[in-house]
Order: C-alpha cells, then sequence, then structure tokens
C-alpha cells in the first residue's frame, strides 16, 4: 500500500482533514489551517492525528478549537509546517485507526 493510498483511506473515514499554513514550533499547543471557517469549539473531544509531512505520527486530543485553529493536548512534540497534514476524528474512530496503522506497519 502506498502512503498516497494510506492518507486518502484516512482521510476518507475522517471529520474533517486539511494542512496545516502556519508554523507551530514543537512545545506549542495549536494547529492553524486559514481555509477552515470552523464551528467555535465543534471538535472538542475529538483527535487530530497528523498524517504527512513534518510532524507525522503525533496524535493529540483536541481541547477546543476556533475558527481556523485548533487547540491540542499534549503539546506537538515535532513542530508543524506548511508540509503537515491532519485528520480529525472522533475518539472511537482514532482507536481503530490506530490498530490499522500497527497492521500496516507489521506488513
Amino acid at each position: 500500500m502506498t502512503h498516497e493510498l494510506l492518507i486518502d483511506m484516512l482521510e476518507s473515514v475522517s471529520l474533517e482533514s486539511g494542512g496545516v499554513t502556519l508554523l507551530a514550533q514543537a512545545g506549542t499547543v495549536i494547529l492553524h489551517d486559514a481555509t477552515k471557517n470552523w464551528v467555535t469549539n465543534r471538535y472538542t473531544g475529538c483527535t487530530a492525528r497528523i498524517i504527512g509531512g513534518k510532524g507525522c505520527g503525533q496524535r493529540v486530543r483536541i481541547t477546543g478549537n476556533g475558527h481556523d485553529t485548533l487547540t491540542v493536548t499534549p503539546a506537538w512534540l515535532e513542530g508543524l509546517d506548511e508540509t503537515s497534514r491532519y485528520i480529525i476524528h472522533q475518539v472511537e474512530v482514532a482507536r481503530q485507526v490506530d490498530d490499522i496503522l500497527q497492521q500496516v506497519q507489521s506488513v
């Protein structure tokens, strides 16, 4: 399975997906996507996962969101940049995605 096919599959089961539009340093708790216009706190309690680019593999809980930002916990271990692609899942789906990714990695 190619990396792009895997990303397409992950995006197809997500609530939302996109790309980071503003640099986020390691240790910060914000993801910014200027292409969005979300309802405030729509994704609170969901999971965000970086699926491509810088910071790939990180998974965090969303503690709140503005119209084009996510606030997350824990802080980013590796910074994010314009190459970073993300998806947002409900917690239950995020656990299933973890299982799928573990299976793919073991192949």
